[in-house]
């Protein structure tokens, strides 16, 4: 419902007593009732909202005015205002408008003062204001001090989309997400076409949001500290080909010295190999997108991690579990809730994209994962004792109802193949909206019953299809999964996957009869009460 004239004038004085000396209120000008301007303290941008008499059932007209931005950056953070204006219709937004404009600036490298000077420049510019040489002398000493253009972060997207060297999933976007702030996500993860041209099943983000890009665990592009590792703008003198030349050469000296530790004590290695052959995948943690190109952060899902169904973290890729240092100091995961995968439909692709990979490599026949142990993981648990199992399955009963009531009623579609860094091959998931805010209900109400959730990094749904383990990267001579073996499969549609249920399941490698893991809880969506 629109706002009477009142109510805008009202929420207008609001924001000029809020912003004192940095705030004009005009009214009536043509068609706008009110024309609220607005300037940061400390900051070269004025901000424009023209309110017409329907505000704030629609959405105010935004400019932005400012000599520190290009023409893009300015055009963005408009876009990106109208874009939160749109979410907030109906109620008065202004004053929370410029508080996100703050942040963008923030985060986009705006510093204090105007036209990014510093005080001193600023303060000898009044100075010698009226002296034209002195002037002059200062602007031409603020020139000096201009820093030299860094390649941005749409030059790294397209490099690392057009190179033919550069493999994408080997890439991490670091991005600032309005609600949780830092958040990274595999770069296959997203679309990155226009973002005014997807829907709301595709991930994609504002450009002027990412922070950060990584190669594999290495930061290779960082905006707030104008690191550039890809292109070597700023000064490095690196690019993306020196990374990953070191980079790769220090895995190999790292996998030399895994080679040299195991030989000095082979019984505890069997052991562990034994321990690495379940087809148990759940410690990765994805990330998404509604259409998961699959992928989050660099500490992988399940999937990632050689030991059972454990949380994969990022070092997992480098190292084995028992050299990897955050495992020294943390436990591992032992359960996790997960929706089971049942079509029929989704299970003969399946086999069909496992029968093509051993008929060219059949020395992977242990590391695909069987048809009865599918699954997508929503989150892992660490559930160490029998009155923790106890606890977390009386949490899954008593929230049955809100579950069952707030459950996606669209299946989960699985199209595609990917990989984490070679290693782990699976099918993306591509989710309905309230999927996503449905595993978040999950993990909260488990959670708040004092269940100890231990993923770690941002959910992103999958089902893997498989992965490599020690024994077999052994035999092979290497980690990676040749991409000859799964590249055919990139846009296969494999179907859907009705989510009528989800198991709490153990990660021991013992199995039901119908060979599904052992699940103490299961709450299905499926019958009445």
């Amino acid at each position: 419902m629109a706002a009477t004239n009142t109510q805008q004038a009202e929420e207008a004085a609001a924001i000029k007593a809020a912003h004192p000396g940095r705030c004009r209120v005009m009214t009536d000008v043509g068609r706008f009732t009110h024309v609220v301007t607005v300037q940061p303290m400390n900051m070269d941008a004025t901000i424009k909202f023209q309110l017409e008499a329907s505000y704030p059932s629609k959405v105010p007209t935004v400019t932005v005015r400012s000599e520190a931005l290009s023409d893009d950056d300015k055009l963005e953070l408009q876009k990106y205002l109208v874009e939160e204006a749109e979410v907030s219709l109906n109620t008065p937004m202004i004053q929370s408008l410029v508080d996100k404009a703050i942040i963008w600036l923030k985060s986009n490298g705006m510093r204090s003062g105007k036209s990014g000077r510093s005080s001193d420049a600023q303060s000898a510019t009044r100075t010698h204001g009226k002296k034209r040489k002195g002037k002059k002398k200062v602007v031409d000493d603020v020139v000096e001090e201009k820093l030299v253009s860094m390649k941005t972060a749409d030059d790294v997207i397209k490099r690392i989309m057009w190179d033919g060297t550069l493999q994408s999933d080997d890439f991490l976007v670091g991005y600032w997400d309005r609600f949780r702030g830092i958040m990274e996500k595999y770069f296959s993860a997203f679309s990155w076409e226009d973002i005014a041209s997807v829907d709301y099943t595709v991930l994609a983000i504002p450009k002027h949001r990412i922070q950060y890009f990584k190669y594999k665990t290495e930061i290779v592009w960082d905006k707030g500290s104008r690191l550039d590792n890809v292109f070597g703008s700023t000064g490095s003198k690196l690019t993306i080909t020196d990374v990953i030349e070191r980079y790769e050469k220090n895995r190999q000296n790292q996998d030399q010295e895994e080679d040299h530790d195991e030989d000095k004590d082979e019984d505890k290695d069997v052991d562990e190999d034994e321990d690495s052959d379940s087809d148990s995948d759940d410690g990765i943690t994805v990330t998404i997108g509604g259409i998961s190109s699959g992928t989050s952060i660099q500490k992988p899902t399940s999937d990632t991690n050689h030991y059972v169904a454990g949380g994969s973290k990022v070092d997992d890729w480098q190292t084995d579990n028992e050299f990897n240092p955050f495992w020294k100091d943390k436990l591992r995961p032992n359960y996790f809730v997960a929706v089971r995968v049942t079509d029929q439909e989704v299970l003969e692709n399946l086999e069909s994209v496992q029968d093509y990979i051993l008929e060219n490599e059949p020395r992977y026949s242990s590391c695909c994962i069987p048809g009865a142990s599918l699954h997508i993981t929503l989150c892992t648990l660490g559930l160490d004792t029998p009155e923790q199992v106890s606890n977390a399955v009386q949490a899954l009963q008593k929230m049955k109802s809100d579950l069952k009531a707030s459950v996606p009623k669209e299946p989960l579609r699985l199209v595609g193949v990917g990989n984490f860094f070679n290693r782990v091959i699976y099918a993306k998931v591509q989710c309905p909206e309230t999927f996503v805010p449905f595993v978040d209900h999950v993990k909260m109400c488990l959670n708040e019953a004092g269940v100890d959730i231990r993923d770690g990094y941002e959910f992103v749904p999958h089902m893997t299809i498989m992965k490599t383990t020690r024994p077999v990267s052994r035999l092979m001579g290497t980690k990676e999964v040749s991409p000859f073996l799964y590249d055919g499969f990139a846009d296969m549609t494999f179907g859907s996957q009705t989510i009528d249920a989800i198991h709490l399941c153990s990660m021991e490698t013992e199995r039901r009869e119908d060979g599904f893991y052992l699940s103490p809880c299961h709450i299905d969506f499926t019958h009445s009460e």
